[in-house]
């Protein structure tokens, strides 16, 4: 009798990110860096900080009021 395959999370795969069973984050956290670098090397800065760059200061502007033409 044959034995049933297991279903493996997790492979050594660079298509597949490591999966996250809920327990050891940080040793997972430092598989899924390296595994996003291997992507691309500028994807753990946006991961870090944002794919942003604000473009206005904490000030606010109203937008301008458009007069009726009589």
């Amino acid at each position: 009798m044959s034995k049933t395959a297991k279903f493996v999370p997790e492979g050594g795969s660079s298509n597949i990110p490591p999966y996250f069973d809920g327990t050891d984050y940080y040793y997972w956290k430092g598989k899924m860096r390296l595994f996003l670098i291997s992507q691309d090397n500028y994807m753990w800065p946006v991961i870090e900080s944002g794919n942003f760059v604000p473009m206005t200061t904490a000030t606010t502007t109203a937008p301008p009021v458009v007069k009726p033409q009589a």
